[in-house]
């Protein structure tokens, strides 16, 4: 869990995202963050996304706004309230966090099955000094299938 005492701003990601008590997380612009985003909270418990608009102007904006979705479902989901308690645990909670990412991108952003299949490539085509500032482990993922995004059918 990372706590932080930063002046909470507006957010340039331009992103809305509650976390588990459907409290508003704020958006902290940090240029010294050493990856995109990170969730965590101010010294008195409001939840926040720091995020660096540095790194941020370099990196593929799908591949931004899921890293940016990522850490708002690390709240949303309460996965910021304690540390994992195993490695399995810690696994656990990335995909769900990935998961959450790509479900708000596919339901909510009109992400389609083709884009989905780019961010997994992107995945896999991230080289180690992008790694270093995407949020979560290096990882490879299949998405659609993780995640079981299923599209409407009205």
């Amino acid at each position: 869990m990372l706590f932080v005492s930063a002046t909470v701003v507006s957010a340039d990601p331009n992103v809305n995202c509650s976390d588990y008590r459907w409290v508003k997380v704020a958006w902290v612009e940090d240029g010294n963050l050493p990856t995109l985003a990170d969730a965590g909270y101010t010294f008195n418990g409001v939840p926040v996304i720091r995020y660096n608009p540095n790194l941020a102007k370099g990196t593929d904006p799908s591949m931004l706004r899921f890293a940016y979705y990522r850490e708002c479902g690390r709240h949303a989901l309460g996965l910021t309230l304690t540390t994992p308690a195993s490695i399995a645990d810690a696994r656990a909670r990335n995909v769900m966090a990935d998961c959450f990412a790509i479900s708000r991108l596919y339901y909510s952003d009109d992400v389609g099955d083709k884009e989905v299949e780019a961010i997994q490539y992107k995945f896999g085509e991230m080289l180690p000094e992008q790694w270093k500032i995407f949020p979560g482990p290096r990882r490879v993922v299949d998405l659609k299938k993780e995640c079981y995004l299923k599209p409407f059918n009205p």
